[in-house]
Order: C-alpha cells, then structure tokens, then sequence
C-alpha cells in the first residue's frame, strides 16, 4: 500500500502501487487525457491523477464522492508545462484489486536486464500481463509451473511491469522488468 507525500524521489515512483483512502477536488465524470487533483486521508500532497489509459472502463463515468482505492503506476512528471508533481495513472477501473509486493522465492526472472527473451521460473501455474510504464497492457499469457521462457525481442527498450497472477490462489506478484 502506497501513501503519498511530497518527495518526487520516493520508493513508490515507476511502480505499481495501490493508493488507498483518496478522494478527489473536481465533481462530475472522468474525462481522458485529464489531470486531477487528489488528497489522501483528508492531506493534499502534490500529486495528481492523470486518466492516460483512453480506452479504460471508467471514461466517461461518474467521479468517486467518496474515499476510494486506486491501483496504479507512479511515474514523477515535470517540465515547462506541468509543475512537477507526482502523476498517478490507473492502470485498472477504479474498484481494481489489491496487488501485493513481490515475495522473491515465489517468482524467479532472469536475465533482468533482458535483450530478447527471459526466463521466469514459477512454483504454480500463473497468468503473465505485461504492461508499459503508462499502464497499456502489452501481452498477456499463461505460465506453467517451473521455467517459462517469454520472447521480448520485439518490444522496444525500456522499463515494464511484469504482473502475475496464481491461477490456484489469485495472489497478485509484480516486478518491474528492464528490456535493452
């Protein structure tokens, strides 16, 4: 679970996280491509949330009145047309499940950097989902159990976030994955 602050150096920036207890300044529906302001457990911290993923199922709904979970990527956005300040981007809807942190002897991914391929080694079958730093999902497969092999030569350099699923216990991993 992530809680906001103000350092744009934090441990929370480029990865998925699970924001919980926000609640929006502006009324009315999610609009694509829009910024908006967001507080945490009644704090205001210098982040917004930012709906890059046009095609996601909330576009178009109503904004949340109330306090509400968000599971998303961090990414630090700064520059001549917008302050610099923490940009939140949900790369689900809006009542998205927890994900949890990494537990090291559950998933094994190797090479990390990677050219065009990398092994992942399971103890269970799972469901792989790749996303990129935006939160569009670039491929989704199925892992058996032990060593899985995943073709990463056509996808352009640059950092991912690898999310699994064990299909025997729903648990949620992720890891972040470098491609060359």
């Amino acid at each position: 679970m992530a809680k906001l602050d103000d350092d744009h150096n934090n441990h929370i920036q480029s990865k998925i996280v699970r924001v919980e207890n926000v609640t929006f300044t502006q009324t009315g529906n999610w609009v694509q491509g829009t910024y908006y302001d967001l507080m945490q457990n009644g704090t205001k911290y210098d982040s917004v949330v930012y709906t890059d993923k046009f095609e996601a199922e909330y576009i178009k709904t109503a904004l949340p009145t109330t306090a509400v979970g968000i599971t998303a990527i961090c990414i630090f956005k700064g520059g001549r047309t917008f302050s610099a300040r923490n940009r939140i981007v949900p790369i689900d809807d809006m009542a998205a499940v927890k994900i949890t942190n990494i537990d090291n002897s559950a998933i094994k991914l190797a090479p990390n950097p990677a050219n065009n391929f990398v092994n992942i080694v399971t103890g269970s079958p799972m469901k792989l989902e790749v996303y990129s730093l935006l939160g569009t999902l670039i491929t989704t497969e199925s892992l058996s159990e032990g060593r899985n092999t995943i073709s990463v030569s056509n996808y352009p350099a640059g950092v991912y976030i690898m999310k699994l699923v064990d299909f025997n216990t729903g648990q949620s991993f992720v890891q972040k994955l470098v491609v060359k």
